[in-house]
């Protein structure tokens, strides 16, 4: 799954509007995840801080408040650990000079927005 954030994705239009030798098609990602390290960085992020998982980012958990989040059954069939992830060619996109966001923060920051709104 490739995944960016959307202030990041406006920076990039931003900078290719403004850039003169900037032409075509442009991979405005950052690399592709497996479903397994999304959900991961969404349990890590939501996980209370008095969990034995507790991660390093554990300012993050305290404002949570202990959300009981559990990964959604994935299937045992499937190869998560083992999947070769989709492969860009980042050559075009660092040329316009944008820091493209973690997942964590962008998974971060879509979690606040949801709570902001009472959608979680």
């Amino acid at each position: 799954m490739s995944i960016i954030d959307i202030r990041d994705l406006a920076q990039l239009h931003i900078a290719a509007a403004f850039n003169e030798q900037a032409s075509g098609r442009y991979f405005g990602v950052q690399q592709s995840y497996s479903w397994k390290e999304i959900l991961t960085e969404f349990q890590t992020i939501l996980s209370s801080s008095s969990s034995s998982n507790s991660s390093s980012n554990s300012n993050d958990n305290d404002e949570y408040n202990g959300y009981d989040y559990q990964l959604p059954p994935l299937n045992p069939n499937e190869d998560y650990e083992n999947k070769i992830p989709t492969q860009f060619d980042h050559t075009r996109k660092d040329s316009l000079g944008v820091t493209l966001r973690p997942l964590h923060d962008t998974l971060k920051d879509l979690i606040d927005f949801f709570i902001s709104k009472g959608a979680l």
